[in-house]
């Protein structure tokens, strides 16, 4: 191993600094942890300082060279260097002030060499010609995210006062907002109604929206996209069911393009067609990825360097076309609910990494149609309950005309959005209208919703 990669003056000023002040031991191993260290004897040292921490002993010369002699043999207790180095690196410290910076010294330099490690095997691996080229790469991204999930981070804590300041400036700034007419912030999607319950989506949200197929999933989120994009911000959008035209083209229909007639080349009106291209192309904050097949960390890594670069600003969102289509990395052979559950928690970190909202839908089980009440609920989100943990707010879309084709006729191409679940939103029922033929969800209007909900109430007075 390269010595570049290693500081042995800092792995000392640490140990020395615990065996001169115990309790700092504290601190440092919230920093670090024996393989950090490259010396041998400097690793065990600090297996011992960790076993006497765990028992509540004391931690100093004395101590360590006792619970060395009951964890080592011999060889262990040679390479060391006996109870005369732990009072050489006693003698040694100055001050103890510094040993924050020498922790983290040890713990960065231990990470690059983890990494080199790594890399030199992968180096090695990558000659093994019996090995097919897909498989080599998957293992390559699967082993390298381990290491970075590995990864430590800075702890930050945030103390009462830094609490209450950042909460009174947040009501501050939305009592700005609601006085001079400005929207609230976050992400709207463009449904009043739900805008109104969600108040907007915040960074690091995972919104969900789940339901039976050929309901209408892929067309909500096309409007939420294109309305995002017009008035806010960046869109990026992960679609692995249907391809870039495909979205674009409901883009255009939700627009005022009829799609059924843009579909089959009835098209009459091109200016219409350019002109809505035209503002799709001047808006520009639309981006689509329509990759068939895509894993967890694939998706995370496109992601950041969009953030990065095309997707800059505050008010950005990721959505994903479906949860249930992005693979996990996860070795073959796990059960398909633990995929599931490391794809809802990737989503979850990656919303809080790249501090904006990220929209995902999924697919729903069969059970709702088994009941004579066909909305969905929590419990039929498709093959794991990590969806629900995971998500900030879970909603179901639910159409009364795809679940029974025999629905009277007042319930045709109307839509709920039922929040089922709201980390900081109430729960509760939206309703919407849908156009089939811009294959587009807009929120019904006051008065049809009004006589929907007294139909509704009628029959349900008739079937009790």
């Amino acid at each position: 191993m390269n010595w570049s990669i290693s500081d042995e003056e800092s792995e000392r000023a640490v140990i020395g600094a615990v065996l001169v002040h115990p309790a700092t031991f504290a601190d440092c191993a919230g920093e670090i942890n024996a393989t950090d260290f490259y010396q041998p004897r400097h690793r065990e040292i600090w297996t011992a300082m960790a076993a006497l921490d765990s028992k509540k002993l004391p931690i100093d010369a004395v101590s360590v060279w006792s619970q060395l002699q009951l964890l080592g043999t011999a060889e262990r207790l040679a390479s060391v260097g006996g109870a005369d180095f732990l009072r050489d690196l006693m003698a040694s410290v100055v001050t103890v002030d510094n040993q924050a910076y020498h922790a983290r010294c040890v713990a960065r330099l231990g990470e690059r060499r983890r990494f080199a490690v790594e890399l030199a095997t992968l180096t090695a691996e990558s000659r093994d010609e019996s090995k097919a080229s897909e498989d080599f790469f998957d293992d390559v991204e699967a082993r390298l995210l381990r290491l970075l999930q590995q990864r430590k981070s800075v702890v930050t804590l945030v103390g009462v006062k830094q609490g209450a300041k950042a909460v009174a400036a947040a009501i501050e700034e939305r009592y700005e907002r609601r006085r001079s007419n400005r929207p609230a912030a976050g992400i709207r999607l463009g449904v009043p109604q739900f805008d109104g319950l969600s108040s907007g989506l915040r960074p690091g949200q995972l919104l969900v929206v789940a339901a039976r197929p050929s309901v209408g999933k892929s067309a909500l989120m096309g409007n939420v996209a294109a309305t995002v994009a017009k008035n806010q911000g960046p869109v990026l959008v992960f679609s692995l069911e249907m391809t870039a035209t495909e979205i674009y083209e409901r883009m255009f229909a939700a627009a005022g393009i009829n799609g059924d007639a843009m579909r089959i080349g009835k098209l009459e009106d091109g200016g219409q067609a350019t002109s809505v291209a035209g503002e799709l192309i001047a808006a520009g904050h639309i981006w689509v990825d329509d990759s068939a097949t895509l894993s967890i960390s694939e998706l995370r890594s496109r992601a950041r360097r969009w953030r990065a670069n095309e997707g800059k600003g505050e008010e950005a969102l990721v959505c994903v076309d479906y949860l249930q289509l992005v693979k996990g990395v996860s070795a073959k052979g796990d059960k398909r609910e633990q995929e599931v559950a490391e794809v809802s928690r990737g989503l979850k970190a990656l919303a809080k990494e790249l501090q904006c909202p990220v929209l995902a839908l999924a697919q729903l089980n069969r059970e709702s149609e088994r009941r004579s009440d066909k909305r969905p609920t929590l419990a039929d989100l498709r093959e794991s309950g990590q969806i629900e943990q995971d998500a900030d707010i879970v909603a179901f879309l639910y159409r009364e005309d795809i679940a029974n084709p025999g629905c009277a006729e007042y319930l045709r191409n109307t839509a709920e959005l039922i929040v089922a679940k709201g980390r900081g939103m109430p729960v509760g029922t939206v309703r919407m209208t849908y156009e089939p033929q811009h294959v587009r969800f807009r929120q019904m209007a006051e008065a049809q919703r009004n006589y929907l909900e007294s139909m509704l109430k009628q029959s349900q007075r008739r079937a009790g």
